[in-house]
């Protein structure tokens, strides 16, 4: 069984970064990943993701974050991640200096749907990223999109 630890829940357990073994070689499969007890996310200086879900996923191999949140909250973890792009990655006690890659188009978005769908067991025919639905009044969903590439 796959179980996926948000870094929300992470950084109130472990403190200020990522707990584990530095890792400096660099990742070009994260299937591993797929089948990890648990993976989490901080910003490259330590700061832990307090207000956002941060969702992995792994799709062809390679490591994506799904950061999302409903409320109009400010996290200094994902702002530095918007700003500068670095994280560091936890999987199974091993923790990587990461680069996060903003992806931003439908192009980009797309084929990353089905796997985002079936982790969080729902079901849909043809999903398409729309970066600008329209929202019932009071909604206030954000989500970014990431790709994690190690140096």
């Amino acid at each position: 069984m796959r179980r996926f630890v948000a870094v929300a829940l992470l950084a109130l357990a472990c403190g200020p970064g990522l707990e584990g073994e530095p890792a400096a070689a660099p990742v070009a499969d994260w299937s591993f990943a797929a089948q990890a007890e648990s993976v989490a996310f901080a910003a490259a200086d330590g700061t832990p993701i307090r207000f956002v879900l941060a969702q992995p996923l792994v799709v062809d191999e390679s490591l994506y974050l799904r950061a999302m949140t409903i409320l109009p909250v400010k996290d200094p973890a994902l702002a530095a991640i918007l700003e500068e792009g670095r994280v560091q990655v936890a999987v199974d006690g091993r923790v990587w200096q990461a680069q996060a890659v903003r992806l931003t188009t439908a192009a980009e978005i797309d084929p990353l749907l089905p796997e985002l769908l079936r982790v969080s067991h729902v079901e849909a025919v043809d999903p398409h990223w729309d970066p600008n639905p329209t929202r019932y009044p009071g909604t206030q969903v954000q989500q970014w999109f990431f790709r994690v590439e190690t140096p």
